[in-house]
């Protein structure tokens, strides 16, 4: 290619995923950049392309190059880099997914373009780098595998709790250390686990956006798990920006996000931490990711503001200046329960809006925020698994059948909302 012609590129890690969050394409294309993607090649990336096959209208087409590699070979991606560097001129990097934190990093700092930092993309994707990191934020724990044997920890209940996954997989309480021991097998014979003690208590996440080390915007969203009636830590309900929290612990949550975003020496993206704050105000830190948050953050973040969160996002990866507005409405999602069995439906009654089945389509879309001042609505009803799936406990994120979003003045018309819905939604399986 002759010198000067060259076109301007966007380097897209878990890219394949963006069918979830279409805007980050839409944006990076209306601005004339050609969108470079790396994924990992699994069966939810092969049916996701499989569906943009048979889907004219899908966003996965605007993109210029789709490449599949396993996450762990940096050789390959780094290969991968370069081979676009040649052609293109790379204008930023992301990542969308979990498993490619660190490398989206590391390819940051190699092309000298904005990201969270090589600490930041190497600690955030180790719980135990975590603990270590940002001791002064974490519960009591320490380190077991399959060879533990009885310790002086003797901090119970607490939780068990992988380092290197990610969805709430593997991530169990236990009331005993002997009950800690029963469930080491369930894990790999070289997989590392935090054993930590219980935190009882409210549970957040923060979302702040970075630039040049400086927070530009943060929020707090309300967490609602499934841990009340099991041993699990599986998310079911977001709501944004949370409510009913007294100033002074909203004080001390920002505090705490403060200081792990500056040890982390987090330069420029988004952070999402996870916090639990005690009945006495204390502020623990659960986890920290260096990508955007996962589940229905993002389109909640569009419901409250009226503006999509992707866009701020790349804004950032650009190295340009960004902004975003404080929430002026409430927005929820929900994870709705299921039956046991193989899924046959789900069918919604009394609401103008059906149940969308994602790989149908495979791809969500995007969402109409034009009207602000709407009474509490429903946006949005999702199916995640596809027809014919078995549905079982709820043991990690990917257990979940499907949710749905909605959007309101207040609370109160949230909950409302949420309890009509929720009386009116059926998910049908063959055990039915």
């Amino acid at each position: 290619m002759i010198a000067g012609t060259k076109q301007k590129a966007f380097i897209l890690f878990g890219g394949v995923y963006a069918a979830q969050y279409p805007r980050f394409i839409h944006y990076l294309r209306e601005r004339e950049f050609l969108v470079c993607i790396i994924d990992e090649d699994t069966e939810r990336s092969r049916l996701r392309l499989a569906c943009r096959n048979s889907n004219e209208g899908h966003v996965l087409h605007r993109a210029r190059e789709i490449v599949l590699v396993d996450p762990t070979d940096l050789h390959a991606i780094i290969r991968q880099v370069n081979a676009w560097r040649k052609e293109y001129i790379i204008g930023g990097v992301y990542t969308i997914r979990e498993y490619f934190v660190t490398q989206a990093a590391i390819v940051a700092d190699f092309l000298n373009l904005p990201g969270p930092g090589l600490r930041a993309g190497h600690v955030c994707r180790n719980k135990f780098l975590q603990r270590t990191y940002l001791e002064d934020w974490s519960p009591p724990f320490i380190t077991v595998n399959q060879a533990a044997t009885r310790s002086g920890f003797e901090t119970f209940p607490a939780v068990l709790k992988p380092t290197g996954r990610q969805a709430s997989s593997g991530v169990v309480s236990v009331d005993s250390f002997d009950e800690a021991l029963r469930e080491l097998p369930n894990y790999g014979s070289n997989e590392h686990v935090l054993l930590e003690a219980l935190v009882a208590g409210d549970e957040f996440s923060v979302e702040s956006l970075v630039q040049d080390g400086e927070i530009v915007f943060r929020n707090a969203t309300l967490k609602r798990t499934n841990h009340l009636h099991s041993k699990q830590f599986v998310e079911l309900a977001h709501t944004l920006p949370a409510p009913d929290v007294h100033e002074s612990r909203l004080t001390r949550l920002y505090e705490a996000n403060q200081d792990v975003v500056q040890r982390l020496g987090f330069q420029d993206g988004v952070s999402h931490a996870e916090f639990k704050i005690t009945p006495e105000g204390r502020v623990f830190l659960m986890e920290v990711a260096a990508r955007n948050p996962g589940d229905g953050i993002m389109p909640l973040y569009q419901l409250a503001t009226g503006r999509p969160l992707e866009e701020a996002l790349i804004r950032i990866a650009l190295k340009e200046p960004a902004a975003y507005p404080e929430p002026t409405r409430m927005a929820r999602q929900v994870y709705f329960e299921h039956p046991n069995g193989r899924l046959k439906d789900v069918q919604l009654q009394g609401f103008p809006i059906k149940p969308t089945f994602l790989f149908d389509t495979g791809m969500r879309a995007e969402l109409d925020c034009s009207a602000r001042h709407e009474p509490a609505t429903l946006r949005e009803v999702t199916v995640e698994k596809q027809r014919g799936a078995l549905l079982g406990s709820i043991r990690q994120s990917r257990d979940r059948c499907g949710y749905f979003l909605m959007d309101g003045a207040n609370v109160a018309a949230l909950d409302k909302l949420e309890a009509e819905v929720l009386q009116n939604i059926t998910v049908i399986t063959d055990s039915c």
